[in-house]
């Protein structure tokens, strides 16, 4: 875990939270006239996103899409608002200051109240060595920057969290063996 952060409270966290406050889903879902009924309505997502550009971008079509977001310019910012919101799924950045996204990552998997969110590393291009880190942390996926798009991380959303909440109730099944 990372000198002075503790998941627990969330004691040791600090920096500002860009467009800090949850946003109403502008929709119920992913389309017009989507009645939200495949369990993708108003999910909260968590974005960390060094890059405030590629951040508002990411964070518009996710509540294009109805989701709820919060933006976070780094990575203690993030914890602290994971901690307190819990929300349904974190993208992170790892190109994030002080905290890299791998370190988000470690803290988020060996937290007791982060470690079953759903979590994406955003890589800005294609690394071995990155990706392997990420999945062995725990990141339920890697996506590049530039070719994973809005619409693709809006699609592919209830699929990370139904994957990560099936895991958690393996573990927790082999646990009660």
């Amino acid at each position: 875990m990372a000198p002075g952060i503790s998941l627990t409270t969330g004691a040791g966290l600090g920096g500002d939270i860009v467009d800090g406050a949850v946003v109403k889903a502008g929709r119920a879902c992913c389309s017009p006239t989507c009645t939200g009924s495949h369990g993708n309505a108003a999910l909260l997502v968590v974005i960390m996103e060094a890059d405030r550009e590629l951040g508002r971008h990411y964070a518009d079509f996710l509540r294009l899409a109805g989701h709820r977001v919060i933006l976070a310019r780094d990575g203690q910012s993030g914890l602290k608002v994971v901690v307190e919101r819990r929300p349904d799924l974190v993208l992170i950045g790892s190109g994030l200051v002080p905290l890299d996204g791998l370190s988000v990552l470690a803290v988020l998997r060996a937290g007791p109240i982060t470690g079953g969110i759903a979590a994406v590393l955003i890589a800005p291009r294609e690394d071995p060595d990155i990706r392997k880190r990420a999945l062995t942390l725990g990141a339920d996926e890697v996506v590049l920057k530039g070719l994973m798009t809005s619409g693709g991380i809006a699609r592919r959303i209830p699929h990370w969290i139904l994957a990560r909440s099936r895991e958690q109730a393996t573990r927790r099944r082999i646990r009660a063996v």
